[in-house]
């Protein structure tokens, strides 16, 4: 006789007698929120009786990271790091979240805690709803879910995406009749609760959880048709309000040290995109050798959260480029530890390692030398 998976729920308090009286672990981090359920039915309420509409025989914790029911508002990014390790502690099986960031710096607070977690297991994670790049669920350990907002599938079906830009692995239709009788509309949200429910499907016919991925691979492929022609129709896309800096170099590692930088210290959100390799950071958007750069600044503004865009690649690869966009600024490795700095009118060499300081101060009117 196999045991019973135990699935985590991290969103808004669970009650239980909306989904049978089935037994609940329940887990308050909001040490200032008592267990109220209040009027109406709570998101992670919703959640949790979508999961339940799919599948049985499973061990349910619900960890509440939010204090209301009727407003998810999440300013905590450690909160959420908190219920993700707890749920390696408690040794869950699956974890079904709709709570997630498009505040990619949040990564350096979520990344390490998931990949422990991926290990045992399996992290079922929906897209930001405004469709940005978000964490964990554009992490290629995490199952990425979306909503099936154009209707190429029937309620409660999943299919598969491979090499989707915002890292998304399946598509599931979460227009359940229940949730709209309730007055709620299909999101991404409860597209997770259902793709989480799949999972323990699978887990209950004896896969393990490291075949999962393999096996989500083996439905139907997604078609994007509807999506693209969706996508046609959109108006061209305005001018690109944030700064755009070119900075060169062989690997992307340099760029996001800038970017640690800017956030850490003065709290700008960057994305950058890298015409070279280096090491993994949801940040990061490869071009794979794309030089419609128009097409990846459309992209990246349409889909990345951010105060200001990165490009990064070799000397080289700018002169190819620049004529199809308006940088800012263009950093230049000019060797010896030195990079030149060139805007508007202006050439300044200044040492590498004060490069993300420079660069601030200049973008935010702070010229002076």
């Amino acid at each position: 006789m196999s045991i019973a998976s135990k699935i985590a729920i991290i969103d808004t308090a669970i009650d239980a007698g909306r989904i049978g009286g089935r037994a609940i672990e329940h887990i308050n981090l909001c040490a200032d929120a008592p267990y109220d359920h209040g009027a109406g039915i709570s998101h992670g309420t919703l959640c949790a009786m979508t999961l339940d509409s799919m599948t049985c025989d499973y061990e349910l914790a619900s960890i509440q990271i939010f204090t209301e029911n009727k407003k998810k508002v999440f300013t905590d990014i450690e909160l959420l790091a908190e219920a993700l390790a707890l749920c390696t502690k408690i040794e869950t099986d699956i974890v079904s979240l709709s709570a997630v960031s498009s505040i990619l710096s949040d990564s350096k607070h979520l990344y390490d805690i998931t990949l422990e977690l991926a290990k045992n297991a399996v992290i079922v994670s929906a897209l930001d709803n405004k469709l940005y790049v978000s964490v964990p669920t554009s992490y290629p350990h995490v199952i990425g879910v979306r909503n099936d907002a154009y209707g190429a599938l029937g309620p409660g079906e999943l299919a598969h995406r491979t090499g989707d830009p915002l890292g998304v692995d399946v598509f599931a239709n979460s227009s359940l009749p229940f949730i709209r009788e309730l007055g709620h509309n299909p999101s991404n949200s409860f597209a997770a609760p259902i793709v989480a429910a799949y999972v323990n499907e699978l887990l209950k016919k004896g896969h393990s959880k490291a075949e999962i991925p393999g096996l989500l691979k083996q439905l139907p492929v997604y078609n994007p048709e509807a999506e693209q022609a969706a996508t046609q129709t959109l108006p061209p896309a305005p001018e690109i309000k944030v700064p755009i800096v070119f900075v060169s170099g062989r690997s992307s590692d340099g760029c996001s040290s800038i970017m640690d930088w800017l956030y850490e210290e003065e709290q700008v959100q960057s994305a950058a995109l890298s015409l070279v390799d280096g090491t993994y950071d949801v940040r990061v958007r490869r071009a794979n050798g794309n030089l419609d750069i128009a097409l990846e600044m459309r992209f990246m503004d349409r889909h990345y959260k951010k105060d200001l865009i990165l490009v990064t690649g070799e000397e080289e690869q700018l002169r190819q480029i620049e004529g199809s966009v308006r940088f800012d600024m263009v950093i230049l490795d000019s060797g010896n530890g030195k990079a030149l700095m060139k805007y508007e009118s202006v050439q300044e060499e200044v040492s590498r390692q004060n490069i993300a300081e420079r660069l601030y101060k200049v973008l935010s009117g702070e010229t002076e030398g």
